[in-house]
């Protein structure tokens, strides 16, 4: 189905007069506007196949094939062993038989890079907290002047005109200040609604994922295609309750909305340069199967008659059939679609339906046409009265002249083809270093189960020929040798080279790398990595996000379903580059914003540093900030009454007062503690020292007994009798110096 699906009705191509007229006249006349718009057709026909030959003979058809080959890990190499899509309805892929010569490995390092950029970018230009884009009243200098004139305004009959005065009853002149902060307040309201709208329609036409396929396709291949604002039959449930009774009806809204548009089915005029917006028309292609096209039949803003000719012409009249992976599908029944947005006649419209009032019949008119084969099947006028596609074109890196960009797959190129080179030369020489050549002499010796193949413990007969010479004249060995450390030398180097060319350094895909660790050197690289960072944020702001938000403005400004109250003059403004990127980047520097804004000197906000932080922190401020009810909670316990300072600075002492008496017992609690454990720890200390000394003693004794029983020859029971008497002396000591510990720990001293 087609997406126009607007108010914009063709009439039927019968003309209405004011006498019915004849079968004969009326075949007539419908064969005339039959032949208007196969006119109108041919014309068209001849531009499409100027903006056809055009792009293909740029040569920037065969770059694309050649990034989405190489992001897809497929060069002239590996080409013929990646299996391609079924070739017949059993099935079955197109495989090489013959295994190659030489290894055919693709490390890709095209698509991590790739992948990698383009969700770096995409999650700074697309928060989930924020939008990409902020609309603010356009400022009227002859205004701004008078916002400090109090000069007194008077009605219309002389008197003054007053105002209340907030929270004391009483009535002031109404100055011409006041008067330019009401109407700067009226235009800021009706400008926040608008946005609140606008990002209303991004979120029931999934904006976000929109533009982020888009900035996909820009860092794979260099150019992403955003369409919009374009009108859509948007279907919702509306809930009534009426007297107990709930109902659900449904409701169809004609709304704006935004997608992403395939690079391959976008056709501008090739004279347009470096920009679309410069050239006199654009081309969009779309498939549709026949089915569908013949359920338009039905629908009023189609022209009957040219879809009924197309569905007997077949789909054999397709434009586009040289795209590998999509040529498979020419046999099928699918047609191609064309969208042209450009000018055409007033009469050309006329002849198609369009009702284009009081105009000129050879003036030249913004318009869409739909055509598929040669053949116009409907043509409206363009919701954009100034004739401006509704197109946004988002390059990575700038061609010149040229609409067309150079995406990461591009700019890797070289390097993805050095590692591949060197890898597979790599490979290649692990094989043949792997294990020695073997050449032999046929005629000086043959295997003994007649097979040349060389396996263990195999057996071989010399010959009658090799009488007289050795075995190393019949046999002998080659090793190739290695040079795995030079090539991966090379390896290194493509790999240190990719980073260099795509500006995108690996600690931006999460990887550390060389990157310095420390954090004034972390933030130097960050800084250094940024600038590419920024470039592309300015890109996006340029080409993408104001000119889009703008139409998206424009719409809203025309249509009669917005209310009036959110209508004004306002200018879009976009956050890419200044908002979203350094917010990114600056995640330190909001941390030490954060501590100044608590000096009043500084004249920051607390409350706004605090959000800002944590914004760049990826934290939802709106789930852990204050109610609005909270908030005047808050207002009437300061309403209240404000204490003395007096009384104030008393509490503080007696608070310091308690905090320091706290401390200092819990420092006399902790003195104590120490000195019962050094107590303790004396006392242990006392007790091994007494086991060392019995042990000592015990020894002695033993040594005694035995000197005097080898020496002095005394009899057993003089010594044990001098032993007993010895042990007494002993036993008597050690009882004295038990008491006078024990005296000691408990009064102090000894005896």
């Amino acid at each position: 189905m087609s997406e126009y699906d607007t108010e914009d009705v063709t009439q039927d191509l019968e003309v209405l007069e004011a006498e019915p007229l004849s079968e004969e006249e009326a075949a007539a006349e419908r064969e005339a506007v039959l032949l208007k718009l196969n006119s109108l057709g041919q014309t068209l026909a001849k531009y499409r196949e100027e903006a056809i030959s055009g792009r293909h003979s740029s040569g920037i058809e065969a770059e694309w094939q050649d990034d989405e080959e190489a992001y897809e890990g497929i060069d002239n190499a590996n080409r013929e062993m990646v299996s391609s899509k079924p070739t017949s309805p059993d099935g079955g892929t197109t495989v090489r038989k013959d295994a190659p010569a030489r290894s055919t490995v693709y490390l890709n390092i095209t698509r991590p890079y790739t992948d990698a950029a383009a969700a770096k970018v995409a999650d700074m230009l697309l928060p989930t907290d924020d939008a990409n884009f902020d609309l603010m009243p356009t400022p009227i200098p002859e205004i701004g002047l008078l916002k400090d004139d109090q000069t007194p305004l008077m009605s219309p009959n002389g008197n003054p005109l007053l105002k209340q005065v907030p929270g004391q009853g009483g009535q002031t002149p109404f100055t011409v200040a006041d008067k330019v902060a009401a109407v700067q307040q009226k235009a800021q309201d009706a400008v926040n609604k608008a946005k609140t709208r606008i990002r209303d329609w991004h979120v029931e036409c999934n904006y976000n994922d929109e533009f982020r396929m888009v900035i996909e396709d820009a860092s794979k291949v260099g150019t992403g295609v955003l369409k919009g604002p374009f009108p859509i039959s948007l279907r919702t449930k509306v809930v009534t309750k009426e007297g107990g009774i709930t109902q659900v009806m449904l409701e169809d809204k004609i709304q704006p909305a935004s997608k992403r548009v395939d690079y391959w089915n976008f056709y501008p005029d090739p004279a347009c340069g470096d920009n679309i917006h410069n050239g006199n028309y654009v081309w969009e292609r779309e498939e549709i199967s026949g089915r569908a096209l013949r359920d338009l039949i039905e629908d009023p803003m189609y022209i009957p008659e040219a879809i009924v000719e197309v569905l007997d012409e077949g789909p054999g009249k397709k434009k586009i059939t040289d795209r590998t992976y999509s040529s498979f599908q020419a046999d099928k029944d699918t047609f191609e679609m064309w969208y042209y947005y450009g000018f055409v006649t007033a009469e050309d419209l006329e002849a198609a339906g369009c009702d284009c009032g009081d105009m000129d019949a050879a003036s030249t008119v913004p318009a869409i046409v739909v055509m598929v084969n040669d053949r116009v099947i409907r043509a409206m006028l363009s919701p954009q009265e100034t004739g401006e596609f509704p197109f946004d074109v988002f390059v990575w890196q700038r061609r010149v002249d040229s609409w067309t960009g150079i995406g990461v797959a591009r700019q890797i190129r070289t390097p993805q083809r050095m590692l591949n080179s060197a890898t597979r030369n790599m490979m290649d020489n692990a094989g043949l270093s792997s294990g020695p050549q073997i050449v032999m002499r046929r005629g000086l010796i043959e295997p003994a189960d007649g097979v040349w193949a060389l396996t263990p413990r195999k057996i071989w007969w010399a010959t009658e020929e090799a009488e007289g010479r050795t075995v190393q004249d019949a046999v002998t060995s080659i090793n190739i040798t290695s040079q795995q450390a030079e090539l991966m030398g090379i390896i290194q180097f493509a790999l240190k080279m990719a980073e260099d060319v795509t500006g995108l350094p690996m600690l931006l895909q999460g990887q550390q790398g060389k990157a310095p660790d420390t954090v004034g050197g972390m933030q130097i690289m960050m800084g250094n990595a940024s600038s590419v960072l920024r470039r592309l944020a300015r890109n996006a702001d340029s080409m993408l996000i104001k000119p889009h938000i703008r139409r998206y403005y424009d719409w809203l400004l025309a249509d009669p379903e917005v209310p009036e109250d959110e209508k004004g003059d306002a200018s879009v403004f976009a956050k890419g580059a200044s908002s979203l990127v350094e917010r990114e980047l600056n995640n330190q520097m909001l941390a030490q914003a954060l501590q100044l804004s608590l000096n009043p000197a500084f004249g920051l906000s607390p409350e706004r540093s605090l959000k800002e932080y944590l914004t760049a922190q990826r934290v939802n401020v709106a789930k852990i900030e204050l109610t609005d009810q909270e908030k005047q909670a808050q207002q009437q316990a300061a309403q209240n009454g404000p204490q003395d300072p007096r009384v104030i600075a008393a509490q503080a002492a007696i608070q310091t007062a308690q905090i320091r008496a706290q401390a200092d017992v819990q420092k006399a609690e902790a003195g104590q503690a120490i000195s019962q454990q050094e107590l303790q720890f004396r006392q242990a200390d006392a007790s091994q020292e007494r086991e060392f000394r019995m042990q000592e003693l015990q020894l002695q004794r033993e040594i005694e007994m035995l000197r005097m029983a080898n020496d002095q020859k005394v009899s057993l029971e003089s010594i044990k009798a001098k032993l007993a008497d010895t042990a007494m002396k002993e036993r008597n000591k050690r009882e004295m110096f038990n008491t006078e510990i024990a005296t000691k720990q408990s009064q102090g001293s000894g005896i």
